[in-house]
């Protein structure tokens, strides 16, 4: 069971991702039906299509889970994918290697903390990782992305969320709460799932990263998913 003090401790959340990893495809299958993969792929939506061989960071990766629509948006992109867990690479490693073949560059580090190339990316994302960020490294992620990027390129982000209708909130609260950790029990038997339901609380939505983003010089637009079960914010560095 995670404590709310922990949430946040880089340590815990490091043992927390390696912890699920093993896991994770089968309860995120059953408990998303599908619409994590949809999100996945409407959020990277919210980006300009571009045929060019051009740079990509997916920002706390995972387990590559936006590949596929990152490289069917941009055929010749060149992906680098960085994560702090362990355990979450070691299965893209294995699962994506031959799939993509040199089109993905796999780093082990912190989000905020790394060696990404200052004005090199025309593309950033980030999937259902910044909930994980204390609000008071939120400002340095921003501050990071708009370092990494190129004038005029483009970021998308997407987390999950607590729906502003009050009924809807009501419902869905009571899915990330009690749902999900019974179904990561019972079919894997990890307790870790009860997380999500603290750091999706804390998060709330992406009405905050707003002035935080655009406090760094980034253009940015909200976006509500679902009914608010997901929000992002996509946009851009100017020129």
């Amino acid at each position: 069971m995670s404590s709310k003090n922990d949430l946040f401790n880089k340590t815990y959340v490091k043992h927390l991702f390696n912890s699920v990893s093993r896991s994770y495809d089968i309860v995120n299958f059953i408990c998303s039906l599908g619409y994590s993969k949809r999100w996945r792929s409407k959020f990277i939506k919210k980006l300009p299509v571009n045929k060019n061989k051009i740079a990509v960071a997916d920002l706390m990766c995972g387990m590559g889970e936006c590949w596929q629509a990152l490289l069917t948006r941009y055929p010749n992109a060149k992906i680098t994918a960085i994560d702090f867990s362990e355990g979450m690479l070691a299965i893209a490693h294995k699962r994506n290697i031959n799939k993509y073949n040199s089109q993905i560059n796999l780093l082990h580090g912190d989000v905020l903390h790394n060696d990404l190339k200052e004005n090199h990316f025309d593309i950033v994302v980030c999937a259902f990782g910044i909930k994980t960020i204390s609000p008071s490294e939120m400002q340095l992620l921003a501050q990071r992305i708009y370092s990494i990027l190129k004038p005029g390129g483009s970021f998308s982000i997407i987390e999950t969320s607590i729906p502003q209708n009050k009924v809807i909130a009501r419902l869905y609260c009571l899915y990330l709460k009690y749902f999900i950790p019974t179904v990561g029990k019972l079919f894997a038997g990890n307790q870790h799932y009860s997380a999500l339901y603290n750091y999706t609380q804390s998060f709330n939505n992406a009405h905050k990263l707003i002035a935080l983003f655009n406090t760094t010089g980034l253009s940015c637009n909200y976006v509500s998913y679902v009914a608010g079960c997901a929000t992002g914010i996509y946009g851009r560095r100017p020129e």
